[in-house]
């Protein structure tokens, strides 16, 4: 699964489930941002979260672990 994960967010894509999000920040704010960075962000009212990750297997991580609790 992390491996997938890491394909489509170097594909240029986020991910998203339910009320959490991992995106590659630079495909949004590619001239303000010259290091590549992963935003992991939640709304979820019991797990309000954001953070910004050079690592993007940290971001993955942090995704899942976050995804888990939530479900």
């Amino acid at each position: 699964m992390k491996q997938h994960y890491n394909e489509v967010l170097l594909d240029g894509c986020s991910i998203e489930y339910k009320d959490i999000s991992l995106c590659k920040i630079n495909d949004y704010y590619d001239r303000a941002i010259k290091k590549e960075l992963y935003q992991v962000h939640s709304d979820n009212r019991n797990f309000k979260f954001s953070m910004m990750y050079k690592s993007l297997s940290r971001a993955v991580e942090k995704f899942l672990e976050i995804k888990g609790s939530v479900k």
